[in-house]
């Protein structure tokens, strides 16, 4: 059935990977799920908490995924992030980045795995991307 969640984030990232070291992001959920699609969409909005854009208005984006389940635990589907640019300054798209991924979910053990092969669509996006989130249900 239905289901929708909000979850807020505070980091500390360092400045060879994030210009912004310190920041936070409100990430929200909606989604459908049955035992073998999950449909879902997270609306994202993120504060640099120093540095230059400290202050400034939130960067938006907005992430989609189908997935279905094809062996038990095991889940398949597109998911498509996409990082807007400023609230009330949105760039044209191929000043956003926009990536279209093939990702797994697997969901076989005490830890839970989201891997991804992402190709960027937009011109500001990294051409590749490999991600993997791990997930440790409490």
């Amino acid at each position: 059935g239905w289901f929708a969640g909000v979850n807020f984030e505070l980091s500390k990232i360092a400045r060879r990977f994030e210009e912004q070291r310190y920041g936070s992001e409100l990430l929200g959920i909606v989604g459908w799920k049955d035992a073998e699609w999950v449909v879902s969409a997270n609306p994202i909005l993120g504060w640099a908490l120093a540095g230059p854009d400290k202050g400034a208005r939130p960067d938006a984006g907005l992430n989609f995924k189908v997935a279905r389940e094809v062996v038990k635990g095991i889940a398949i589907g597109p998911e498509y992030y996409a990082g807007l640019g400023r609230v009330g300054r949105l760039p044209g798209f191929a000043e956003q980045d926009h990536t279209l991924y093939l990702a797994a979910d697997i969901e076989r053990g005490p830890v839970n795995f989201n891997v991804g092969l992402g190709r960027g669509v937009s011109h500001s996006a990294d051409r590749w991307t490999v991600k993997v989130v791990f997930d440790v249900p409490w």
